[in-house]
């Protein structure tokens, strides 16, 4: 009889343990410590942000680089893989300097480096896809050759582009230390200018 009692119980609980289960909320996703639904709206999310930063970029080509763009649009239709892998790659926090210009207007010098650049880049990608779908090894070779020297071309434009952005920023440091120095050399002017102002119940912004 005890025996039976005890095996009631089991059962019991083996019944309503699946029960109890299924009534609990998910367990948090075991890699990044979230709630499943959670990381499907921060994916929705990311999706989203994604989407804006494109839409950013295309703006941005429009105005800065309308060529490039139709070259772009021209290509996609018979290399659509290569696009989306450049695309993709004009999402890094690296080429995303260039689309960051105070004013919001690039300097002609950079404006030229920059698209020779990114049309070396497209190039490259291009030729990558070429090679991924030929099955004959002469031809492959020959992609390879071109993409050789095509990398070479990207790697010598990028290492003028980034010599030409900091000669820009160190000739906008040398402004402001220009700046600071001469406002030091008028610091009794400013000070009593700021006396006056404070008094008087007026700003003055360039304290």
């Amino acid at each position: 009889m005890k025996k039976i009692q005890v095996f009631i119980v089991f059962s019991l609980i083996i019944v309503c343990l699946p029960l109890n289960l299924l009534s609990q909320e998910a367990p948090p996703d075991s890699f990044n410590g979230k709630h499943p639904r959670k990381g499907a709206y921060d994916r929705q999310e990311d999706k989203s942000k994604q989407a804006m930063k494109a839409i950013m970029i295309k703006k941005w080509l429009e105005k800065e680089m309308p060529e490039l763009l139709e070259q772009i649009q021209v290509i996609s239709e018979q290399y659509p893989q290569a696009v989306k892998e450049f695309k993709k790659s004009l999402n890094s926090r690296e080429k995303q300097r260039l689309f960051r210009h105070k004013g919001g207007k690039m300097d002609k010098d950079i404006k030229v480096l920059a698209e020779g650049y990114l049309k070396a880049e497209l190039e490259s990608y291009v030729l990558a896809q070429k090679y991924k779908e030929s099955t004959d090894e002469n031809e492959q070779q020959k992609i390879k050759d071109d993409l050789l020297n095509i990398l070479n071309k990207s790697f010598e434009i990028k290492e003028k582009l980034q010599t030409k952005v900091i000669e820009k920023m160190e000739q906008r440091i040398q402004k402001l230390k220009d700046m600071l120095k001469k406002r030091k050399g008028l610091k009794q002017q400013i000070v009593s200018e700021r006396i006056e102002t404070i008094t008087d119940n007026r700003d003055l912004t360039k304290w």
